[in-house]
């Protein structure tokens, strides 16, 4: 009966860190997809500059702001007014591996979204968002397309 508890223990012991993770993971998704939100409410509202000022530093080393403002201008202004966003799912990764040197490891969750626009009935919105050594989490990468 004795190793029976003490093996039952020890199971809780090894499941519990997993739960753990789990949960961070739960909260980390649900904390990126607000920050995204947000985010792609400024994206909504024309705010380029401010898209890019809220940005990770390895999205701002990838491209400079008046590349950003101008690429947006001119694939967001065409869609016109946002319809409808709807979350599809998201994605959370830590310690992205990848045989480039160069390739950003971190802690990132990638979401999509169903999005609507008044000149494009069916997109789909995948944006990445980076936890940053502050906490906070930051756009690393977005892509629209059409459905």
């Amino acid at each position: 009966m004795a190793s029976a508890v003490v093996l039952t223990l020890g199971a809780l012991m090894v499941l519990s860190p997993a739960r753990a993770d789990n949960d961070d993971q739960e909260a980390g998704k649900k904390e990126a997809v607000a920050a995204m939100q947000a985010w792609l409410g400024e994206m909504d509202a024309g705010n380029y500059a401010k898209t890019w000022s809220d940005a990770a530093k390895s999205f701002q080393g990838a491209v400079p702001s008046d590349k950003w403002v101008s690429l947006s201008q001119n694939v967001r202004t065409p869609l016109g007014k946002l319809i409808q966003r709807k979350f599809d799912s998201a994605a959370y990764q830590t310690g992205a591996s990848s045989t480039d040197a160069n390739a950003d490891k971190g802690t990132f969750v990638i979401a999509q979204f169903d999005t609507s626009f008044e000149n494009m009935k069916y997109a789909r919105e995948t944006v990445t968002f980076e936890k940053e050594a502050d906490g906070v989490w930051r756009v690393a990468g977005y892509f629209i397309k059409p459905m």
